[in-house]
């Protein structure tokens, strides 16, 4: 019996988007590596930029998706899941890339990025024994590799909520059965 659900799916477009906001990401990594703002611990205002764009960017994706694939209706919830899912995998596809760039590729970028993080500390006027403490966890948190993981994963997961929310209440919108249903 051939199955007449014709209802679209929305894996394959978590899928497709979190791996193109992913490489993304990946393409925002190198262009910090290549002009040197990764060893001075970023660039806000350019993290600023690529943050708001990245927004843009699933937004404007999953108005897309609901406009061609949902028959122009979205409810909020579903919104909010499809976005918090394809951000999560956008995150674990940055974080897996930054693990092996910085460990593999250029692990000299671990002291230096500390080194920055540690002058900042000390130009702040932070205790000395704050600042050692604070480099201790920080350099545990960059080499080993299940920390590294799981906080890229988390930081993705919470990015994915604030944006899932503001996507959620941007590209909603209910037929009137939906409305009337709840």
């Amino acid at each position: 019996m051939e199955n007449t659900n014709t209802k679209p799916s929305s894996l394959q477009f978590v899928m497709k988007t979190g791996l193109l906001l992913g490489g993304l990401q990946i393409v925002f990594q190198l262009i910090e590596y290549f002009t040197g703002q990764k060893e001075k611990g970023g660039n806000a205002w350019m993290g600023g930029i690529f943050i708001v764009l990245y927004g843009v960017i699933g937004v404007v994706l999953l108005k897309k998706f609901r406009n061609n694939q949902l028959g122009g209706y979205i409810t909020f919830g579903k919104a909010f899941s499809i976005t918090l899912q394809f951000l999560v995998v956008a995150g674990i596809l940055s974080t897996l890339f930054e693990f092996v760039f910085i460990h593999l590729l250029h692990p000299a970028i671990i002291e230096a990025t500390l080194k920055v993080q540690e002058a900042k500390l000390v130009t702040m006027g932070i205790p000395d024994a704050t600042i050692e403490s604070q480099m201790k966890m920080s350099r545990m948190m960059i080499t080993n590799p299940a920390i590294f993981i799981i906080m890229g994963i988390v930081s993705s997961a919470i990015f994915g909520v604030i944006v899932g929310l503001i996507a959620g209440a941007i590209c909603k919108k209910e037929t009137y059965n939906n409305i009337v249903s709840e």
